[in-house]
This record gives C-alpha cells, sequence and structure tokens, in this order.
C-alpha cells in the first residue's frame, strides 16, 4: 500500500445509467471505414529461431512494456529523446542496453512470439524488432518498418493476439493490422486527437487527448463505430440552477486502462455461474472541463470560483463492458482546500487484476496515484500515492511481482516501486549528449506544473489547455467575449504581436498577461524567459507523409494566391503582424499563422467555424474572396491548408 491519502469530499456523484448528455459528434471525423492499404513486404513475420519469447504482462501498449520468463522480469521503455528503447533487467535493477529506432517512439508493445511493436510518432509507421535471447535486437536483423496514420499513438493486441491496433493521433484514426505479417487490414476514421487504446472482446475502446467521448471500435468491421459520451451534469448549493445547466467536456484522455472486477458471491437465491469469465471495466482518466458560457463572462476562462467546482476536475470514467454504460453523471461541488495535488494531467494508466486496483501517473505532481477500481469513479478513492521522477511518459505494472514500473521523462530515470509499501528504486536512463540546457528544462517543468499559484489560481498548467503544445479544441467564455485555445508548438516563433487583440509584442509580456488573467500571482522575469525559450522549442508535430503529386493541392495553392490570402498570410505560413476587422460587427484581430491550421480546429479567434469549409464559405467575412469561388476550387484551397 502507498502513504495512504487523508479522506477528502466527493467530486463525482455515481449514478446508474447513461452521463447525462452526450455531445455533438466532430463533422470533420465521421465514422467512415477506409479500404484495405498495402503495406511495403519487409521483414515483419514473426521470426522463429534465436527469438526471445518473453511473455508480455498485458496485451495494451503503454510508454514502458514489461516481458517474463522463469526468474526474468524486463523492462522495455519507450526513451523519445534518444530515439531508443532503453531495456532493463527488472531484476537485477540493471539496465541490459539499447535499441536504436529509425524514428521517436512513443508507445511499445511486446507481441510474445520474439517481437517487439513500436508506434514512431515522427514517421508515421510502426516499427517491429525481432528480438533474440538476449532481449535486444538480434544481431544483423533489418528493420520493419510499416506506414500508418499521422502522429501514431496507442498499441493493443486482440484477445486472440490475431490483430494489433494502433492510434493515429494527428490523422484522427484507428488502423487494424494483421499480427503476423502487419499487413494492413482496415483504416476507421474517428473522433479527434485519439491516444489511447485497449481491445476486449472484439471491440477497441479509445481515448481522445480532446473530445467528449469514448470511441468503441468493432474489429471486424460488423458493427459501425460509435461513441460513449463522457460529459457530466454539474451538482454543486453553491451556485444558482441556471449556472449548472450545460454540460461539461472531458479533455486529457491520454490513456485508459481495463480493470478486472472480483466476483460477487451469489445469494441465496442465485446459483453460481460456472466458467464465467470476470466482469470487467474500461476506465479512462481525465478532466472534465466547464468552459463556461455567456451568462458566466465575469471572469476569464470558465465559471466563477462560487460555483465550488473549478472549471478542469479530475475524473476516472467507469465503463461497463456489457452494457457500456458510464457509472457517473455528475461532478459535485468539494471544499476548496481540496484542489491541491490533484490529478489535472493524468498521463499513464494501468490496473492490476488481483487487487482490482487502477494506477495512474500524474504529471505536474509528479505523483503515482494507487485507485480503488471497483468505484465508480475511481479518481474518487484515492488509497495511496507516491512520489515519482518527473515527466512520466510511461508506467506499467508486474501484478505477480507487486511492482509498478514508471519512466519519467524529464528526469531521465525509470522508477521501480513497491505496490506493497510504496518504496522506490530508481534506474538512471540519462543520455549523454546532448544535455539540455538548465533554461529549457526548467521552461518544460513551468508548462506541465500544476497547482502553482504563481500560474493559476485554481491549480491550472499551461499544459491543461495547450497538451503537449497542441491545442484543447475549447472555446472559453471571457468578459471580451469567447476565445478558443490556439495551438503553440511550432507556431509562436516570429509571430509577434501575441494575443487576439493585446498587441504585446513578446512572449515574455504575453504570458506575463495570460498568468494575470488566470489569477496567478505571475512568475519572475528568468521564469518568464525560460517558459518563453520552452514554447519557442517545441517539437511540432510532424509534417504530413508525401503522398506524391496532387492536383487538389496544386490547385489549391493557386487559388490561396488568387484570393488574396497571401496578403495578410505572408509566405503561406507567415503574418503580416497587423491586426484586420474581417467582420462587420467585430473587432480588429491579430493575423496568426497558418502553420498547421488543420490540426486546430475549431476557427477564428471565437471558434465560430467547426471546418476550415464552413469558414471559406462564410459569405459575410472580408477575409479574402473564397466564399465566391467555385465549390471545387474551395475544397481544394481547404485541401491545400489541411498541408501546411
Amino acid at each position: 500500500m502507498f502513504t495512504t491519502s487523508r479522506a477528502r469530499p466527493l467530486w463525482v456523484l455515481a449514478c446508474a445509467g447513461l452521463a447525462g448528455c452526450s455531445s455533438a459528434p466532430n463533422p470533420s471525423a465521421a465514422n467512415r471505414t477506409l479500404g484495405p492499404v498495402a503495406a511495403p513486404v519487409a521483414s515483419c513475420a514473426r521470426a522463429v529461431d534465436g527469438a526471445n519469447h518473453l511473455r508480455p504482462a498485458s496485451r495494451q501498449g503503454a510508454g514502458i512494456a514489461l516481458g517474463r520468463a522463469e526468474g526474468a522480469l524486463v523492462a522495455y521503455v519507450a526513451n523519445a529523446r534518444a530515439r531508443r528503447i532503453d531495456v532493463v533487467d527488472l531484476v537485477s535493477k540493471k539496465p541490459i542496453g539499447t535499441i536504436t529506432l529509425e524514428g521517436t517512439p512513443e508507445q511499445v508493445l511486446l507481441l510474445g512470439d520474439g517481437r517487439l511493436a513500436v508506434t514512431l510518432t515522427d514517421r508515421a509507421a510502426i516499427e517491429t524488432i525481432h528480438l533474440g535471447a538476449d532481449s535486444l535486437r538480434r544481431d544483423g536483423d533489418p528493420s520493419c518498418v510499416v506506414p500508418v496514420g499521422r502522429g501514431p499513438a496507442g498499441l493493443a493486441t486482440s484477445d486472440d493476439a490475431t490483430k494489433v491496433v494502433v492510434t493515429s493521433t494527428l490523422s484522427n484514426e484507428l488502423t487494424v493490422l494483421d499480427a503476423e505479417a502487419f499487413d494492413h487490414a482496415r483504416e476507421v476514421v474517428i473522433a479527434r486527437a485519439p491516444k489511447g487504446v485497449v481491445v476486449e472482446g472484439r471491440r477497441a475502446y479509445v481515448s481522445h487527448v480532446v473530445g467528449s467521448d469514448l470511441t468503441v471500435v468493432d474489429l471486424d468491421g460488423v458493427v459501425g463505430t460509435h461513441a460513449i459520451p463522457l460529459g457530466l451534469q454539474a451538482a454543486t448549493q453553491q451556485a444558482p440552477v441556471e449556472t449548472l445547466s450545460g454540460t461539461r467536456r472531458a479533455s486529457q484522455g491520454y490513456a485508459l486502462a481495463s480493470v478486472s472486477l472480483p466476483e460477487r458471491a451469489p445469494t441465496s437465491e442465485q446459483a453460481p455461474v460456472r466458467g464465467r469469465a470476470p466482469r470487467r471495466r474500461i476506465v479512462v482518466p481525465h478532466v472534465s472541463v466547464d468552459v463556461g458560457d455567456q451568462s458566466r463572462f465575469g471572469v476569464y476562462y470558465g465559471p466563477p470560483p462560487s460555483t465550488g467546482i473549478p472549471k478542469e476536475a479530475p475524473v476516472t470514467a467507469s465503463i461497463d463492458v456489457e452494457s457500456e454504460r458510464p457509472m457517473t453523471s455528475h461532478v459535485i461541488a468539494m471544499a476548496p482546500e481540496g484542489f491541491a495535488r490533484e490529478c489535472l494531467l493524468p498521463r499513464a494508466a494501468a490496473s492490476r487484476d488481483s487487487s482490482a486496483r487502477l494506477y495512474v501517473a500524474c504529471r505536474g505532481i509528479d505523483e503515482l496515484l494507487e485507485l480503488d477500481g471497483e468505484a465508480a469513479d475511481p479518481m474518487r478513492r484515492v488509497l495511496g500515492r507516491v512520489a515519482i521522477s518527473k515527466g512520466v511518459s510511461g508506467l506499467a505494472i508486474a501484478d505477480a511481482e507487486g511492482l509498478g514500473v514508471a519512466f519519467g521523462e524529464f528526469d531521465e530515470t525509470l522508477d521501480v516501486i513497491s505496490l506493497a509499501d510504496g518504496k522506490r528504486q530508481t534506474i538512471d536512463l540519462s543520455v549523454a549528449e546532448p544535455k539540455l540546457s538548465q533554461s529549457y528544462r526548467t521552461g518544460r517543468e513551468l508548462f506541465y506544473r500544476t497547482n502553482d499559484p504563481r500560474i493559476a489560481f485554481d491549480g491550472l498548467a499551461c499544459a491543461s489547455c495547450h497538451p503537449d503544445g497542441g491545442d484543447d479544441g475549447l472555446t472559453w467564455s471571457t468578459p471580451d467575449g469567447p476565445r478558443q485555445t490556439p495551438m503553440l508548438a511550432g507556431r509562436v516563433h516570429g509571430t509577434a504581436p501575441y494575443g487576439w487583440t493585446r498587441g504585446l509584442g513578446t512572449l515574455p509580456a504575453y504570458m506575463e498577461n495570460t498568468i494575470g488573467r488566470l489569477g496567478g500571482s505571475g512568475l519572475d522575469a528568468g521564469e518568464l524567459n525560460a517558459l518563453a525559450s520552452y514554447l519557442e522549442r517545441m517539437t511540432p508535430p510532424g509534417a504530413p507523409p508525401a503522398e506524391g503529386p496532387d492536383p487538389n493541392v496544386d490547385r489549391g495553392r493557386v487559388v490561396f494566391q488568387e484570393s488574396g490570402c497571401n496578403e495578410c498570410h505572408r509566405d503561406v505560413v507567415g503574418t503580416d503582424h497587423q491586426a484586420h476587422k474581417v467582420l462587420e460587427a467585430d473587432d480588429a484581430y491579430d493575423t496568426p499563422t497558418l502553420k498547421f491550421v488543420g490540426l486546430t480546429a475549431p476557427y477564428f479567434h471565437d471558434g465560430r467555424y467547426r471546418t476550415l469549409d464552413a469558414l471559406l464559405l462564410d459569405p459575410n467575412s472580408k477575409m479574402g474572396a473564397t466564399a465566391s469561388i467555385s465549390t471545387p476550387d474551395r475544397k481544394a484551397l481547404a485541401r491545400f491548408l489541411e498541408t501546411l
């Protein structure tokens, strides 16, 4: 047992039945199935001779994969900065060696037949590695790199180990692969920013960094893809009923897990059922978000604190696998002192079947939480917590050995934690060269730091609205009107002034202004400069893979020039550094960059356009002449913008 947490008031009221309201579907991510895609011929097929047959501890991919054999327990750790897999003997607590990769790893999955699968997030590909008896890559064995959707992240295998599924965060896809040769079986376009994935039966369950649904995909394509809404209602006696009518959104769904529930003893009227499979739940740690509305523009970004519920509240959705019904429907008020040490940036999750425990690794507070997996909302049943290394990016549980294993990306260390008493042993996996500057490290830590009153009065971090430098897809209430969250990574350098209407000439000045609007007491000049330096160096999302000449893109580039877009968006992705009044009733707004614009819906300062096509079609806009061009040219222009 970890250090026991103090008792706290409940946030979530458990209710039988579905969550209160469902969110509207994303029109740009309709549930449609793409045809089979041919994969290149390579050495992906299972090898027999010389293979390492470590048994995988989980069928779900993560930042860490565990494999065991008689007397052995080995960890494969996705080390993104080093572009390698670190292999660690968890019995001796020593590194065995490394496996160099063809790209930047996100998740790893041990297949149990001598192969290791890795998502390469910057390559839009999966690499499969044949392992030798020493648990490392077999000597002389070539890499097998199979293309998948843009920004691959999560991995999982089917119950019968015949299929491997992968989520692609930037292209909004789930890819189903044949596990034998990694041939593409099918691809399904789903809602925005899919991340974690787990398979139960013939269905894949997918969490999303952005959005309010859990997506369910039938692996055989017999039943259509559907969504389970995770939106919650608010319940509090501290605010008028009329301010609680809206459904809160879900965000930060980086991870999910499957929890096995113990069988209950039958009542005297019930006969025991022999051979029945254990009951299972899908659990999704995330945050419940209230963006505010027109009646609550008295404060910036969400409702006022007088409601007793902060705008971002940590919850864990529990979904019964058989009925696919959420176990929670409401967020309820709590005492203000309960805001501290909350898990506002859940980054990894894993379960322990022998005890029905759920473990969630949290950035911002750098803690591993032990939760009651049987609770309607496990996040409100914190049984213990233990400090872990900074910047967690991977978590795995070795049930039989009673160990938790977590990788702290910022500290570049692997924590091996006893689940019985919380004792931790740290293994150094740091990269020798090049070392990160102290300014970069400070800025990175500040970006992800939660519960710091200097940054925000209600515990939020920069990463709460800008997950990993992206955007949360939300439009927030402010005294100035609705404001949508902009993407940061790869978009801030050289794009001053900052702020839609604020005209702030430097990033530190803009961040100081933003922190003030968030109710923070403020950072010192050195910290603001470090944070600005980190933002300017954040890794942008990978460019779309080259697909050969595309007439639509070529035509769209011409239309961009002919419609006058280049007058403000200099050199396509640049800016004229000016403010313009593009709608009659509005103020003048700063010209934003168009870099990665296809990834940042909704559009305009107030998020009024859900798609690029809707933006280009508005006849009331003075932004170029796009509303008057032909439908084919408008479609071509939208396609061109999506490639930027």
